[in-house]
């Protein structure tokens, strides 16, 4: 079991300017926060979209606390918006790549039984 004390927890650094933006649109401080860690600090968008999402979560206008030892770790480097949307279409691809198969076994199974028929 991890125990971590509060004094080895801090609030997550977020992007100064997003902030303000939120603040600046009727959020609190502590939500704003919130949102921008959940959203990994990628925009404004995200960040409003984490909000409505999790309107009714219990902690929302909690800062939120992250422990020293992540805070110590180097951070991802966030994506740019050019490769968010290439790894949001991975999975789309990787679906239709896979009906593509279903489907072109379904057709040669389907020919099969079709030729013993006769």
């Amino acid at each position: 079991m991890l125990h971590v004390s509060l004094l080895e927890m801090f609030v997550p650094d977020v992007d100064l300017k997003l902030l303000e933006e939120l603040e600046s649109m009727g959020f609190s401080k502590e939500r704003s926060t919130r949102a921008l860690h959940f959203s990994g600090n990628s925009s404004l968008e995200a960040a409003a979209n984490w909000i409505v999402e999790h309107e009714e979560d219990a902690d929302i206008d909690q800062m939120p606390l992250v422990s020293a030892k992540s805070k110590s770790e180097p951070s991802k480097p966030s994506l740019t918006p050019e490769e968010r949307k290439a790894k949001a279409q991975e999975p789309k691809e990787r679906a239709r790549k896979k009906k593509d198969e279903n489907g072109k076994r379904t057709r040669e199974g389907a020919d099969t039984n079709w030729e013993g028929t006769t």
